[in-house]
C-alpha cells in the first residue's frame, strides 16, 4: 500500500506541464491599446500656422506604439475669425504637415465635437485622449463626460493640454496665433505671413485665401458694383452724361491740346 507521501510524488510527476501564460501588460498605455484608444484634436486651425506642427505632433504622441490618432479641422467658416472654408483648411494643412497628411480629416458629418465623439464610437474605439489648449482642458473635460453615455459610450475619456502659448517666450513657435496670421493677410505683410507659416511653400497662396475670406460679402459686393457704376460712362456715356462732364473736365477724356 502507498503511503500519502509516495501518492502525491508519483501523481506530482506525471502532471502535465501547464503553458504558462503571457503577462498582461499592467501599464496605461497598454491596456488603452487593447481597448482600442485612440487620440484626437479638434480645432479651428483658421488659418494653420507652424505652431500647429506641434500640436500635432503631441496628439500624435499620445496616440501610443498604434499610431492611431486624428486631427479634425472644425467646419466653421465666417470673415471675421474663419475667413477660410473646411476645405481649404485641409487642403493648406495636408501640404503643410505632410507627415500628418493621412491623419487631418475631412467629413462634413463632423460638424462638431459631438459628431466626432458619436463617430469613433461607433468605430469600437473605447478610450480616447483629447488634446487642446491649455485654456480649454476644463472646459472640453466637463463637456465631453457630461455627454458620455447619452450621445456615446466610453470607458474613458481623458482631456490633455496641448501646452500654453507664452507671447513673451523665447520659442517662435510659442508666440505664433492665428490672428496674428489673419492681421498679416489683411495688411498684406506676405513676409510675416510667411514666416508664421514655417516657410510653407504655397503662402501666398494661402495668404490670398485668408484676405478673400476676410472681407464681407456685402463689402465685396459693394466694390464690384460701385467699379461697374464708375466705368458705365465709358460705355453708355449719353446715359450718364454728368460723369462725361467731370471726366471731360479732368481731361480723361482728351489729351491736352487736341
Amino acid at each position: 500500500m502507498l503511503t500519502f507521501h509516495v501518492f502525491i510524488t508519483e501523481a506530482e510527476a506525471t502532471k502535465k506541464p501547464v503553458a504558462k501564460k503571457k503577462p498582461v501588460g499592467n501599464t496605461k498605455a497598454d491596456k488603452l491599446a487593447a481597448d482600442k484608444h485612440v487620440a484626437i484634436t479638434f480645432g479651428r486651425f483658421n488659418p494653420p500656422h507652424a505652431g500647429h506642427g506641434k500640436l500635432m505632433d503631441a496628439v500624435k504622441a499620445h496616440g501610443g506604439d498604434s499610431g492611431n490618432y486624428r486631427i479634425y479641422p472644425s467646419r466653421t467658416q465666417d470673415h471675421k475669425k474663419n475667413p477660410l472654408s473646411a476645405d481649404q483648411k485641409v487642403e493648406h494643412m495636408r501640404k503643410m504637415f505632410k507627415g500628418h497628411k493621412d491623419a487631418i480629416q475631412n467629413s462634413e458629418q463632423h460638424r462638431n465635437i459631438f459628431d466626432i465623439m458619436r463617430d469613433l464610437n461607433d468605430e469600437g474605439h473605447e478610450h480616447v485622449t483629447m488634446v487642446v489648449g491649455d485654456d480649454r482642458v476644463k472646459e472640453f473635460q466637463k463637456l465631453t463626460d457630461k455627454y458620455n453615455g447619452v450621445h456615446y459610450d466610453f470607458k474613458s475619456i481623458n482631456i490633455k493640454s496641448a501646452g500654453a502659448r507664452n507671447p513673451k517666450s523665447e520659442d517662435p513657435l510659442e508666440k505664433l496665433s492665428a490672428s496674428a496670421l489673419r492681421k498679416h493677410a489683411t495688411s498684406g505683410d506676405h513676409e510675416a505671413f510667411h514666416a508664421g507659416t514655417g516657410g510653407y511653400k504655397h503662402s501666398k497662396q494661402m495668404m490670398a485665401d485668408v484676405a478673400a475670406g476676410m472681407t464681407p460679402p456685402e463689402k465685396a459686393a459693394k466694390k464690384k458694383k460701385a467699379k461697374a457704376k464708375k466705368e458705365s460712362w465709358l460705355f453708355a456715356p449719353k446715359l450718364y452724361q454728368q460723369e462725361l462732364r467731370e471726366h471731360y473736365i479732368e481731361e480723361d477724356l482728351f489729351a491736352v491740346g487736341t
